[in-house]
């Protein structure tokens, strides 16, 4: 119930900051008064009032254009044409039987002529006439006059020939609408969009505000007095949209990150992150903040260090993209988020003390500079904005950084979450712990070091998380702190325990695991620390002390009073500490240390444990516990090596 209404209120959250971040801010503003801040343009948007002014402006130069028209063209060929068949079929006859008249057209100059100059004056007439049809002739009176300087060029007969032409010659170039409305819309298109950047401002404050500016204004939804009618697409949209994100994050949980649904706590961290950069988000575009300047990968970042590697690589993916959506983003500022978040969760989760994250800042820091450059570079930017671009990379990667280092701790402490980091601190033999151990139970301190490389060696040759396993071995038996002496590994002398009921040894003994993690608490050690001290005995049974009670009872012992109370291992890493703690111990007890023995009492342990059901809900497989049989097997034969014997001075001196 718990992850649910986790998960509610997270989606709840998370819809509101995209309502709010897809809605921009509204401001009290009409045209011809002076605006009351700087407004900047949270998206990209065309100032359509501007542009069609400048288009209209252009529009001004625009002449008609024109098209020759060939049913015009052969109406005049063929005027001419008649004309010219008239008169040759009249000079065939007798001077009278001739006709001097061809419709309006006076043909007795015509028919005078001598054959050569009539030839010569048709063949004129006509070329002239081609031309000019071919050319276009919008003007009859501009076309006769050129008509007259070629007939000059050709022939003595120019009155004649320009007679017959002001009867024959038609205009044939009329207007064209089309070809006028192709020229207007190839006069617009030469005419850009004016458009507003996202972040560029639109209206200083105090600026009085234009018509121009208003529309654009109106357009975004920045106008209080625009429309205020409810986007129900709108909002459906965005609930199938997060409905998909948070679908993708609960699917990859199920099958690759079971212990972030186990975890309360943990799926409330991860709600928080998420619904934390939503608002990173929505205020930027409130604030009208580049979206290449916000901190997002910071969340990404946290995640991997927190969790997992691969859970941040698709948190980050969904993230940007809906980070993007928000601030009405393109495709290059998708690239810069989902880059630089995915080299963040490399770059911060490297292996190393907490000061080495400087370092790691570092290099995010130099990356993101020239990822987002690169970018610009692709997107076709001038070089000086494609640098401020790389600024704007350096300037995310600095925030994001910072918000990383500061708040780790605040995210370890507040969910307890055990990142490497903290494990290495732990591991260091300067923790107040670690150095009651040497100083006051030295045996206990050695057989956790040797537990520590039993696990962490096991934890590799399987794939769990061999830091944590390590660490955890180191402090398993931190409680025997309360009672060092009645320890075996501890005893040089007499031993408490012979003078001792089995009933009361064995209460000591078992309770050393609740002062563990008393101790533990106490020194504000990690959840998954505490839990490797809880249950690094299971509900065991402590047997030497067993088999006393009954040895001393005739045969007659209360098992529940020998056997610990605890939780059994619900790890792979819990399992193997309980099992490096057992087999060190039986181990180091044996008198023979060869490999085959070792193998021996390693597989007696492990069958032990298996049979008893300690390991049932552990997550380990049977191959893993050969895996972890091979490689306990592996460290004690480098540990327990053979050494040459080397001869006393006497036995020297003699050789």
């Amino acid at each position: 119930m718990k992850k649910i209404i986790i998960i509610a209120i997270s989606f709840i959250v998370t819809f509101l900051m995209m309502l709010t971040g897809l809605r921009p801010v509204q401001y009290n503003i009409e045209a011809g008064r002076t605006s009351p801040a700087d407004i900047y343009a949270p998206r990209e948007i065309v100032d359509k009032v501007t542009t069609e002014k400048r288009r209209t402006e252009a529009e001004a130069d625009l002449q008609d254009k024109f098209e020759v028209s060939p049913d015009l063209t052969q109406e005049a060929t063929d005027a001419l044409k008649n004309a010219l068949s008239f008169a040759e079929k009249q000079r065939e006859l007798p001077p009278i039987l001739q006709k001097t008249q061809y419709e309006d057209i006076n043909m007795e100059a015509i028919l005078r002529m001598s054959a050569s100059d009539y030839t010569t004056l048709s063949a004129a007439l006509q070329a002239i006439q081609a031309t000019l049809l071919e050319n276009g002739i919008a003007d009859k009176t501009v076309a006769l006059e050129e008509a007259r300087l070629l007939l000059q060029e050709k022939t003595g007969y120019v009155d004649d020939g320009m007679y017959i032409l002001e009867h024959t010659l038609r205009t044939n170039k009329i207007f064209s609408p089309e070809k006028t409305e192709e020229a207007r819309q190839t006069i617009r298109q030469s005419v850009e969009d004016i458009t507003y950047k996202p972040g560029q401002i639109i209206v200083r404050k105090g600026d009085v505000v234009t018509q121009a500016q208003y529309e654009v204004l109106s357009e975004l939804g920045m106008v209080e007095s625009g429309k205020t009618e409810t986007n129900i697409l709108g909002i459906i949209g965005t609930v199938f949209l997060l409905l998909t994100a948070y679908g993708v994050l609960y699917l990859y949980m199920r099958r690759y990150a079971h212990e972030c649904l186990k975890n309360d706590g943990l799926l409330l961290m991860i709600a928080i992150i998420f619904a934390l950069t939503m608002l990173l988000s929505s205020a930027g575009v409130a604030k009208s903040v580049s979206p290449y300047l916000l901190p997002i990968i910071a969340g990404t970042a946290l995640i991997a260090i927190l969790l997992d590697i691969r859970f941040a690589i698709t948190y980050n993916a969904v993230i940007s993209i809906l980070s993007v959506l928000i601030f009405d983003g393109d495709v290059y500022c998708l690239a810069c988020l989902v880059l630089s978040g995915t080299l963040s969760a490399f770059v911060f989760t490297r292996q190393g003390l907490r000061h080495t994250l400087v370092y790691s800042a570092v290099i995010q820091i130099v990356c993101q500079f020239c990822l987002y450059f690169a970018v610009g570079v692709l997107e076709g930017l001038e070089i000086r904005n494609a640098l401020l671009r790389g600024l704007y990379g350096f300037g995310a990667g600095t925030i994001s950084s910072v918000l990383i280092i500061g708040t780790l701790p605040f995210w370890e402490y507040a969910f307890d979450v055990t990142t490497p980091f903290k494990l290495l601190e732990l591991a260091n033999p300067d923790q107040p712990l670690l150095k009651r151990l040497l100083t006051e139970a030295p045996g206990t301190y050695h057989h956790s070091l040797m537990v520590g490389n039993l696990a962490e060696v096991a934890c590799e040759a399987v794939g769990g998380n061999a830091l944590l396993a390590r660490t955890g071995a180191y402090y398993h038996d931190v409680g025997k702190l309360r009672r060092p002496q009645y320890f075996k590994e501890n005893q040089y002398a007499e031993n408490p325990h012979d003078k001792m009921s089995p009933q009361l040894s064995a209460s000591i003994i078992i309770s050393h695991v609740k002062d563990g993690t008393e101790l533990a608490r106490h020194h504000r050690l990690p959840g998954a620390i505490r839990n490797i001290i809880a249950s690094h005995h299971g509900n065991s049974l402590v047997s030497f002390f067993y088999h006393k009670e009954q040895i001393e009872n005739d045969g007659v012992a209360e098992e529940a009073k020998f056997r610990y109370t605890n939780p059994r291992p619900q790890t792979r890493e819990e399992a193997i500490v309980m099992l490096a703690d057992s087999v060190e111990a039986a181990v180091r007890s044996m008198e023979k240390k060869d490999e085959p023995a070792i193998r021996d009492m390693v597989q007696k342990i492990l069958r032990g444990k298996l049979n008893e059901g300690l390991l049932g809900e552990s997550g380990l497989t049977l191959r893993d516990i050969e895996t972890v049989e091979s490689a306990f097997v592996h460290v004690f034969c480098g540990y327990f090596h053979s050494r040459i014997q080397y001869p006393d001075g006497n036995t020297a001196k003699e050789n």
